[in-house]
């Protein structure tokens, strides 16, 4: 991604894991009932093992490199309107 949160940037290439596509999946199913989350998986032998859930990564308080990006992602996240 041509991005990074202020002050952090990755230093190596990380390779995939090689059941990404099973990760992927659960995350779909997991993340269907949310506007939005992340979920962190790990490889054990070869099995995707759920690490966490986040529902506000950075508690919304690290900006991106650049700031037409915080809007952009933004954009994507459609809140349900409380009742």
């Amino acid at each position: 991604m041509p991005y990074s949160y202020k002050g952090y940037q990755k230093k190596e290439k990380i390779p995939q894991p090689s059941i990404l596509e099973e990760m992927i999946e659960y995350s779909r199913i997991l993340a269907r009932e949310f506007s939005y989350v992340r979920i962190d998986f790990a490889q054990t032998q070869s099995n995707a093992q759920i690490i966490e859930m986040t529902f506000t990564p950075y508690s919304g308080m690290i900006p991106f490199s650049d700031k037409a990006f915080d809007k952009e992602l933004g954009d994507c996240i459609k809140l349900p309107i409380a009742s």
